[in-house]
């Protein structure tokens, strides 16, 4: 950015064109990330973020200002000062770790500590200079209105949402990385993928295709009869089992010991009908869940088992948050069930269900998916060899 009065400056990317020409038959090249895609991007590339990394990176600002006067390229040295304002920007805002800067040796890259710090001054700076930008008032050679007015506001943004953190939050360090809306971008390109990937998505277009089914309308159609549990009796073993290993994966979040006397016995030499299998193969470290613990996986396999059976798995099977809804349905089912009381650290029950509930939740899904691929590879077996086998018939 320029310092003291403004002073028009030029980037063009036809330097950028110019200097992937002349390399692009070198073995090796100084801005050597360039490729013709990046350089020649459609109207569609241009919204890849990959593709814009390629051309906006230090190797090619180098090579404009190194290059750009023995190729005698136009405004290289003022369009490698552009893609350095780019990337130096680019480092401040994706900081997620506190030891990024350290590791990579970039002050940069290092979390912001204070309000007077490099990475706010530099945001401050790019405020300024998209002010005088706007105030030029050119009508080419500048950013969109849109683009213009989002860059600024993330980055007034990214200043005052700091300030708070460290002024009256009293955060040690603030990590802009974790600033972002990645969520939101992905779901906004599934409602384009599913609009037949037009850029502008209708509003009801939207909300009649969207992918994202409610938790609550699975809660109604699950219902678990006394009969559902006593036909698990003979899996009660193994239902036991994988508990144990739920109550290991809550308490060690909780890290509790009142919650752990909720989950568990704290008795590993006591005989319980229903844990042979921990008595089995236990060498001291496996957990004895308590009958409480055991049900909830217990009441989590049933609720698997009822969505991916009959009508429900035809809505189920195809949802993205599978996860999410298997969870929240064993949870709601379980509420009248579990009589746990809230700890003496302020644990509540729910937290203690939710946590052992996705445990099991992770271990049913991916279960179910290893027994669907099983039986897809077992016909996909089976054909190829009843194709051999009418192979060799013929011959």
């Amino acid at each position: 950015m320029p310092d003291g009065p403004p002073r028009m400056k030029g980037a063009s990317f036809d330097a950028v064109r110019e200097l992937y020409s002349a390399e692009k038959f070198s073995l090796l090249k100084v801005g050597y990330k360039l490729n013709a895609k990046a350089v020649n991007p459609t109207s569609m590339e241009r919204q890849n973020v990959k593709l814009a990394l390629d051309v906006i990176n230090p190797f090619v600002s180098n090579a404009l200002e190194t290059r750009g006067a023995a190729l005698k390229l136009v405004q290289a040295q003022s369009t490698a000062d552009f893609i350095n304002i780019i990337v130096t920007w680019w480092k401040v805002v994706n900081v997620k770790s506190p030891f990024k800067g350290h590791r990579l040796k970039d002050a940069m890259q290092e979390p912001v500590q204070s309000i007077d710090g490099h990475q706010l001054t530099f945001l401050n700076g790019i405020v300024e200079w998209l002010n005088t930008w706007k105030s030029i008032d050119l009508s080419s050679g500048t950013m969109t209105r849109e683009t213009h007015t989002a860059l600024r506001l993330t980055c007034y943004s990214l200043v005052e949402l700091s300030r708070y953190c460290l002024e009256e939050l009293k955060f040690k360090c603030v990590l802009l990385g974790k600033f972002q809306t990645y969520a939101l971008e992905d779901r906004f390109g599934r409602y384009r993928q599913l609009a037949g990937a037009q850029y502008h998505v209708p509003w009801k277009s939207s909300v009649d295709s969207d992918p994202e089914e409610s938790p609550q309308q699975y809660e109604r159609s699950v219902v678990i009869t006394e009969e559902d549990v006593t036909g698990c009796k003979s899996d009660i073993d193994a239902i036991a089992y994988v508990a144990g290993y739920c109550a290991h994966a809550a308490m060690k979040k909780l890290a509790c010991a009142l919650c752990c006397s909720t989950l568990v016995f704290e008795d590993r030499d006591i005989e319980v009908e229903d844990l042979k299998t921990i008595s089995n193969l236990t060498r001291g470290g496996l957990k004895f869940p308590r009958p409480c613990t055991v049900h909830m996986v217990l009441i989590t396999k049933l609720v698997v088992e009822k969505l991916s059976a009959g009508e429900n798995a035809k809505e189920f099977l195809p949802c993205s948050n599978q996860r999410l809804i298997v969870s929240s349905t064993a949870v709601s089912l379980l509420k009248e069930d579990i009589d746990i009381e809230t700890c003496q650290n302020g644990h509540k029950p729910e937290t203690v269900v939710k946590l052992v509930v996705n445990a099991a939740t992770n271990t049913l899904l991916k279960n179910y998916c290893k027994l669907k691929n099983d039986a897809i590879q077992g016909e996909a077996q089976k054909k190829d060899a009843a194709r051999k086998a009418k192979t060799f018939k013929k011959k």
